[in-house]
């Protein structure tokens, strides 16, 4: 049987037991954070949720309650150890930062971006359709591509 043995040599010794005892001592800590947030909510006072923050959330019927400096901040933590995330501002949650574009403090996710702006280019196109069928509806002639470039230009990138 068994030689499940991991690294680290002669099995567990001091430094495993610190570790395991160090571990589980920042998981109890993580978890008093999350229960304290979630005392503050439960007295329904909105308070912001995030790690040592004891600023009032903005009015949201969500329930991811968040001040106005971390919904714009481009990292922020909700308990302590816990991961770094970012407020998104379309889908109205905490995503990882590996979710918005690199080098870039955007508030809105790359996958909803990317989708907002798929939409609004098929309304764009739907439109441009309308137009020249009441162009040719009008007056029999097509209209002049020139007209319609302007409406297939991307709309300059705004930060969401």
């Amino acid at each position: 049987g068994g030689g499940g043995g991991g690294g680290g040599g002669g099995g567990p010794g001091p430094s495993t037991a610190a570790s395991d005892h160090a571990r589980k001592k920042r998981e109890a800590k993580a978890a008093r954070d999350i229960a304290d947030a979630k005392k503050k909510m439960m007295k329904g006072i909105p308070y912001c949720m995030i790690h040592n923050c004891d600023a009032l959330s903005e009015p949201c019927k969500r329930k991811l309650k968040l001040c106005t400096e971390h919904k714009r901040a481009a990292q922020v933590q909700l308990y302590k150890d816990g991961p770094f995330q970012r407020y998104c501002r379309y889908c109205h949650v905490l995503h990882d930062l590996d979710a918005f574009p690199k080098e870039d403090v955007r508030t809105i996710c790359v996958r909803r971006n990317e989708l907002r702006l798929k939409r609004s280019r098929e309304r764009r196109k739907e439109i441009r359709q309308i137009l020249l069928e009441a162009r040719r509806n009008s007056d029999g002639m097509p209209m002049p591509p020139e007209s319609l470039e302007d409406m297939d230009q991307e709309s300059p990138s705004r930060n969401y």
